[in-house]
C-alpha cells in the first residue's frame, strides 16, 4: 500500500512542476511548419482483438485507375454508417463518393471476418498505406476461421501470399468491389495505420529480401517508360541505355525483384509520381528524382494526398527539376508531364554518383 501511495505522491508532483515549465502544443513559436498531419502510431505487440463483431458495409467507389485489367477503386468500412479516415482532407469528397454508391446493390458475407478501415487497389496509395498493415495484421491475427477480407492490386498478389500469412487471408474481388456494396454481418475492424508506420511495417519486411535475386545491375532508371509523364521518353531511354543504364519498368517484373535491383544498385534515377513507393520501401542510399517544379511545392492537400509518402524517405532523394509542357496539364504535381534536358541530367547524375561514393 505504501508503495502505490509514493507513486501517487510522485505523479502529483512531477505533474505539477511540469505544469509550470510546459504549455501544451507541439511546435515552438516560429517554428509552425507549413503542413503537419498526424501520425498516430499503434502499439502491435499489444493489439486488442476482444471487441464484439458487428455488421460492417464496405461501400466503394472509383479511384486512381492505374492502367491495369482491374477497375481501379477504394473502399471505405462503415459501422453504423460511419466510417474512419485519418485527416480532414477528402472527407467531404469520400462523403459524396460513398453518397452517390450507396444505392449499389449488397452482397453479404456471413463468414467471420476482419476488415481495416480503408483499402484501395491504386498501387501508390496501397503501398504507402495498405500493404505493410495488411501483412502485419495477417500475422498477427489468431489462426481462426475469422478471416482478413482485403483489396490489393493484382500485381502485389504473389508478394503478398509470399510475405503475409496467407491462410489468414481472404482477397475481395475488385471488380465485384466495383458493382457492389459488401455487407458482412459478423465482422471486425482492425486499426486503420498511419501511413508512416505502414511504410515502417513495410520497409522491415521488404529490405531483408535476399540478395541474388536479380542479375547484378549497377546503374537504374526506374521508369513507367510513359509519355504522358515524360515528353521525350524515348530520347532519355535511349541516352541512359548508352550511359550503361538499365531500364526498369515495374510493370516488366515481380514486385519483389523490382525492389530488389533498386535496393542494390549503386545509381538510381526515377520518375515522380506513385512509382517512388517502390523506392520508399526498398532503398536506404541517394537517388534522384525527375520532377516538375509544382511536384516540390505542394499545396496541403497534395501533401497529404502524396507528399507525405516522399517525405518518409527525403534525406535520400535529390531532384533534378525540369520544365513541363504546356500541352498536357495533369490535376496532380506528381503527374505533371516534364521534359528532361539531357545536359542538366548527366550533371545531376555526376552530383548523384558524387553523393553516393563520396
Amino acid at each position: 500500500m505504501a508503495s502505490c501511495a509514493l507513486r501517487r505522491t510522485t505523479l502529483r508532483i512531477y505533474s505539477a512542476i511540469v505544469g509550470r515549465h510546459i504549455t501544451k502544443g507541439k511546435f515552438y513559436p516560429g517554428q509552425q511548419p507549413t503542413f503537419a498531419l498526424d501520425q498516430t502510431i499503434f502499439d502491435l505487440s499489444h493489439l486488442d482483438l476482444s471487441a464484439q463483431a458487428t455488421v460492417v458495409e464496405i461501400v466503394s467507389f472509383p479511384f486512381g485507375a492505374d492502367g491495369s485489367s482491374e477497375p481501379g477503386i477504394a473502399c471505405i468500412s462503415l459501422k453504423n454508417g460511419r466510417g474512419y479516415q485519418s485527416g480532414k482532407h477528402f472527407i467531404k469528397d469520400m462523403n459524396l463518393a460513398l453518397k452517390d454508391q450507396s444505392a449499389k446493390p449488397r452482397v453479404v458475407i456471413n463468414e467471420p471476418a476482419y476488415v481495416i478501415p480503408y483499402m484501395t487497389n491504386h498501387f501508390g496509395h496501397f503501398t504507402g498505406e495498405c500493404l505493410g498493415a495488411i501483412i502485419a495484421f495477417s500475422r498477427l491475427i489468431p489462426d481462426e476461421r475469422r478471416k482478413l477480407y482485403v483489396l490489393y492490386p493484382e500485381a502485389l498478389e504473389e508478394s503478398i501470399q509470399h510475405q503475409a500469412n496467407f491462410e489468414n487471408i481472404s482477397k475481395i474481388d475488385a471488380l465485384t468491389l466495383s458493382k457492389n456494396n459488401i455487407l458482412f454481418t459478423n465482422a471486425k475492424i482492425l486499426p486503420r495505420l498511419s501511413p508512416w508506420q505502414n511504410l515502417c511495417l513495410a520497409q522491415q519486411i521488404y529490405r531483408t529480401l535476399p540478395r541474388g535475386r536479380c542479375a547484378e545491375t549497377t546503374k537504374v532508371f526506374l521508369t513507367s517508360e510513359r509519355v504522358s509523364r515524360i515528353a521525350n521518353i524515348s530520347q532519355v531511354v535511349d541516352y541512359l541505355r548508352a550511359e550503361g543504364f538499365f531500364i526498369l519498368n515495374p510493370t516488366e517484373h515481380e514486385f519483389e525483384d523490382t525492389l530488389s535491383i533498386i535496393r542494390d544498385c549503386t545509381t538510381l534515377l526515377t520518375e515522380n509520381g506513385s512509382i517512388t513507393l517502390n523506392v520508399l520501401i526498398a532503398r536506404v542510399t541517394p537517388y534522384l528524382v525527375l520532377t516538375a517544379e509544382k511536384g516540390l511545392r505542394l499545396n496541403e492537400s497534395e501533401f497529404a494526398g502524396g507528399g507525405i509518402f516522399n517525405s518518409f524517405n527525403s534525406f535520400w532523394a535529390q531532384y533534378l527539376v525540369c520544365s513541363t509542357s504546356t500541352q498536357a496539364q495533369s490535376h496532380h504535381a506528381y503527374s505533371t508531364q516534364i521534359f528532361i534536358n539531357l545536359t542538366e541530367l548527366d550533371q545531376a547524375i555526376k552530383k548523384l554518383e558524387a553523393t553516393t561514393f563520396g
